[in-house]
C-alpha cells in the first residue's frame, strides 16, 4: 500500500525540480550577433524578421550618429567597411518594454559583416 504513495512523491518532488525558470527567459533579450549571423544575406533576414528601414552608405558616412560611431569602432579594429545597413526594430523582454534597435552592417553582397544594438531610452 505504501510503494504506490511513495513514488508519486518521489515524481512529484523530481518535476518541481525541473521546471524552468520562465521569470529568467521572458526578460532575457536575445544577442543581435546569434539573431543576424556573419555571412547571413538580408534576404534571409528580411524572410525571417519582416523588413528593416535600409541605407545604401556606399562611400557616405551615415547621418545615423549610432551607426556613424558604430562603423567607425569596426573600422579602428580593422574590420571591413561595410556598403549598406538596416535597422531593425525588436521588442525589449524587459519589464520596461520598449523597443531595440539593431543595426545590421552588409558588404557589397548584402551578406551581413556586424551587428550592433542601441537599446531603447
Amino acid at each position: 500500500m505504501r510503494l504506490p504513495w511513495i513514488v508519486t512523491l518521489v515524481c512529484a518532488t523530481s518535476l518541481i525540480g525541473c521546471s524552468s525558470n520562465s521569470e529568467s527567459s521572458r526578460t532575457a533579450d536575445i544577442d543581435p550577433d546569434a539573431l543576424y549571423t556573419f555571412g547571413t544575406s538580408r534576404e534571409d533576414l528580411e524572410t525571417r524578421f519582416g523588413p528593416g528601414t535600409f541605407y545604401w552608405i556606399l562611400d557616405e558616412i551615415p547621418k545615423d550618429q549610432f551607426a556613424s560611431a558604430s562603423i567607425k569602432a569596426q573600422v579602428s579594429i580593422r574590420r571591413p567597411r561595410p556598403a549598406a545597413y538596416e535597422v531593425f526594430l525588436r521588442r525589449s523582454a524587459a519589464p520596461s518594454g520598449g523597443y531595440f534597435r539593431d543595426y545590421v552592417f552588409y558588404n557589397d553582397r548584402l551578406l551581413v559583416l556586424y551587428t550592433a544594438r542601441r537599446n531603447p531610452n
